[in-house]
């Protein structure tokens, strides 16, 4: 796994005045948390704050929907039973796809 391990942590953040999100893995640097990405808008409108702590939740739970995904594909192609087509041509046309653009083999 070469990305950081998951789970990730979403704190607020305030970055040269404008709002953001650190989102971070807990107990790996002195402040108890190694960053992973953080987050600001230029803009204090609590829209565009709401979409920043949107955006950053979604961060933060890349690695378990990729382990997520990867096992349901996983299951999908050991399955004995048919699972369907529009569940393989799901698999198939987003789920695979996915896992390639997370790990840079797409």
């Amino acid at each position: 796994m070469p990305h950081t391990p998951g789970p990730w942590i979403v704190t607020k953040e305030n970055g040269g005045g404008w709002p953001g999100h650190r989102i971070a893995m807990p107990g790996r640097m002195r402040d108890g948390a190694r960053t992973v990405a953080i987050t600001y808008r230029q803009n204090s409108e609590p829209e565009w704050v709401a979409e920043d702590e949107a955006n950053a939740r979604l961060i933060a739970a890349a690695p378990e929907l990729l382990e997520a995904l990867e096992d349901i594909i996983e299951q999908a192609d050991l399955t004995l039973f048919r699972i369907g087509p529009d569940l393989a041509d799901s698999i198939r046309v987003f789920g695979k796809p996915a896992v390639a653009k997370a790990k840079g083999t797409d």
